[in-house]
């Protein structure tokens, strides 16, 4: 039985990700191979403290107003209220 892998991570500083190559994370690997200046990764934040718009939904909201399950039938459907129905149903 071998020793367990060493837990690599970048080397760019104030970046946590997982090592990928040459000591970077996938990203700044991404950067390097480009010729592009290693910069650091900003985090997001998409809670933008909104729920639904939908009447009766109290999901958070993710595009639109919308929160994923009503985003995702508007993009599909055109309309937020569109619901699947298995076939043979009425």
């Amino acid at each position: 039985m071998g020793r367990p892998p060493l837990k690599k991570t970048c080397t760019v500083e104030g970046c946590e990700r997982p090592h990928k190559s040459h000591g970077y994370c996938a990203t700044h690997y991404k950067q390097f191979l480009r010729g592009a200046p290693i910069t650091p990764i900003l985090k997001r934040d998409y809670n933008h403290g909104l729920i639904c718009s939908v009447e009766g939904c109290d999901a958070p909201e993710k595009a639109r107003g919308l929160c994923s399950t009503h985003y995702k039938r508007w993009e599909r459907h055109g309309r937020s209220d569109a619901v699947y129905k298995p076939w043979g149903t009425k």
